[in-house]
């Protein structure tokens, strides 16, 4: 047998247990999505720092896959039992959703990469003294990359831009790094391909670039010598090289966005409704906003399964697989166990047996870990007895021989 043979069996239970995890977490995602969109309107875009914050429920998600609420409310096992017995029952679809799943992911980096291969083969400048990457590319300026932010300028603005426009392109650039929106939109595409099949994702994806932006944008115009007015003609004037632009290039945080003239229309629109806003008061905000976000996260670990728990079950079963004692107080009482040995109490056990029992093979199965009610493993059997009528019969059991391949499900 190769030393291999385990993969496919393991693959198949990660595909089967993360895919239920993701299912249950996509399933959520359809209520926040449309709860998220509509305090995002109901804020309006004066309370674009308020609007904003709801996002960060979406970080929420991938942690309420386990939540005992699946499992011990009777409302949610009627309406959402079916779903977890499809996913059980037919393997392909944990295989079909982790393969979406991967493949989603894989294209993420791919596109990273590539973006930033393409940037370092770019000659370089400097505006300001700030390095930036200059394009031939007719495109309008972004910023790539999560540990080496790049800024990438087209040659054009560089010749055709003055010095103060150049600067003011540069700092929205450096407000998106400060800020760390960069982290944002990596974060926002990796959601978007766990929950793939929840469509609204896209949508959410674009309306959350669209706050980030208008964040940028209050920030730069607060923290420059400049006015509202000149940063939305500038707006305006980079916004038309995307009419003439003839290439293009997928990238994060392009100076004018790429949705169009109503989200060109919206956004220069906010910049001209500009008003002061007080950075204390928003840091404070910022503050309250991240210990509720902490005490929201406690609270769902706190009514959720563990990433592993282990199991005190005593079960007893004949050798036809009948299961005859399931984990009774009484089974407690009798049974014990050591590293070596099973203690059984045998006039109490074939009592509690009765007629069952008589004359068949009787097993029994204690140990072992639960990852979620119906996914578990790694208990350990011994077949039951009684050699020599002893009062407490005691009896060997073999250990796990890939005791390392049960601590890796333990893992998952």
């Amino acid at each position: 047998m190769s030393v291999w043979s385990w993969l496919p069996g393991f693959l198949d239970v990660c595909a089967t247990y993360y895919s239920l995890l993701l299912i249950r977490c996509a399933a959520f995602s359809f209520v926040l999505a449309g709860v998220v969109l509509l305090f995002r309107k109901m804020c309006g875009s004066e309370r674009v720092f308020l609007r904003s914050a709801f996002w960060g429920l979406f970080l929420l998600l991938p942690f309420l896959g386990k939540l005992k609420f699946f499992y011990e409310n009777a409302v949610a096992i009627r309406m959402l039992w079916w779903l977890t017995g499809i996913v059980m029952m037919n393997r392909w679809i944990g295989r079909i959703y982790m393969l979406g799943v991967v493949a989603g992911l894989l294209y993420v980096l791919q596109k990273r990469r590539k973006i930033k291969k393409l940037v370092l083969s770019m000659e370089k400048g400097y505006v300001g003294g700030q390095k930036v990457f200059v394009t031939e590319m007719r495109i309008t300026p972004f910023t790539t990359g999560l540990f080496a932010p790049r800024i990438v300028m087209p040659q054009m603005m560089m010749e055709g831009y003055s010095q103060d426009e150049l600067e003011m392109i540069v700092q929205h650039e450096k407000t998106h790094i400060r800020l760390g929106h960069l982290w944002y939109y990596f974060t926002a595409d990796v959601l978007g391909r766990l929950f793939w099949i929840n469509p609204f994702m896209t949508v959410c994806q674009k309306r959350f670039h669209s706050d980030m932006e208008a964040i940028c944008d209050r920030v730069c115009i607060q923290s420059s010598r400049r006015s509202a007015y000149e940063y939305g003609a500038l707006l305006l004037k980079s916004a038309k090289l995307l009419c003439s632009s003839q290439e293009s290039i997928s990238v994060v945080a392009a100076y004018a966005g790429r949705d169009g003239f109503r989200e060109l229309k919206r956004r220069v629109e906010n910049i001209m409704a500009f008003r002061p806003y007080k950075k204390k008061a928003c840091r404070y905000a910022a503050g309250i906003g991240g210990i509720l976000f902490f005490l929201l996260f406690l609270g769902i670990k706190d009514i959720s399964y563990g990433r592993c728990d282990e199991m005190e079950n005593i079960i007893a079963y004949r050798g036809d697989g009948t299961l005859l004692l399931d984990n009774s107080k009484e089974l407690e009482q009798i049974i014990s166990y050591d590293d070596d040995y099973v203690y059984v109490d045998s006039r109490a056990f074939e009592e509690l047996l009765g007629t069952a029992g008589k004359g068949q093979e009787i097993y029994i199965v204690f140990g072992g870990f639960q990852k979620l009610p119906g996914i578990g493993g790694g208990a350990y059997s011994c077949l039951y007895e009684n050699a020599g009528g002893r009062a407490v019969a005691r009896i060997p059991y073999e250990k796990h021989r890939d005791r390392w391949l049960v601590a890796l499900y333990k893992l998952l």
